[in-house]
Formats: structure tokens, C-alpha cells, sequence
């Protein structure tokens, strides 16, 4: 292994331009659902998700795995709008 094999190689580097314009683009789009006092109905259904408990006593592991997958996306959505931080 040399200093060569560390340093950044283009196409590494133009994928991690084209991941910062597509979050860029999706932070966007995010902002623009949620910001419309129109789509207050989705704002308030994500923040119920987000805040929502996915375990429960007695439930199967998958229906916990969806949840859970249902909360995380919520979150994720609401961070990139800038809902929450």
C-alpha cells in the first residue's frame, strides 16, 4: 500500500458530487411538500410517524421492522425539510 492508494480516485470523487446534488435535490423537494400550508395534513402525519413507538409487546418482528422503517423514513423526511433538526 502507498499514499497513492489513499488519495481520492475522480470517480470517487464525482460520485460524491452527484450524492451532495441529489440530496441537495431531494432537501428541495422536501421543503417545497412540506412548506404549503396546503400540505399540512402530510407535515402532521409524518411528525405522528416519527413520534410514533414501534415495539409493542406481542407483535411480530416484522410488523416492528415496518414501523420502525416507517419512523425512520418520516424522520428523515422531516430533516431534510427542515422541520426538525
Amino acid at each position: 500500500m502507498s499514499w497513492s492508494d489513499l488519495e481520492p480516485k475522480p470517480t470517487d470523487t464525482a460520485r460524491a458530487q452527484n450524492h451532495q446534488t441529489d440530496t441537495e435535490a431531494l432537501a428541495k423537494a422536501c421543503v417545497r411538500a412540506l412548506a404549503k400550508d396546503t400540505q399540512l395534513p402530510l407535515r402532521l402525519f409524518l411528525q405522528a410517524k416519527a413520534n410514533s413507538v414501534s415495539f409493542r409487546p406481542g407483535i411480530p418482528a416484522e410488523d416492528v421492522a415496518f414501523r420502525e422503517g416507517q419512523r425512520s423514513l418520516a424522520l428523515q423526511l422531516l430533516k431534510l425539510a427542515g422541520e426538525i433538526t
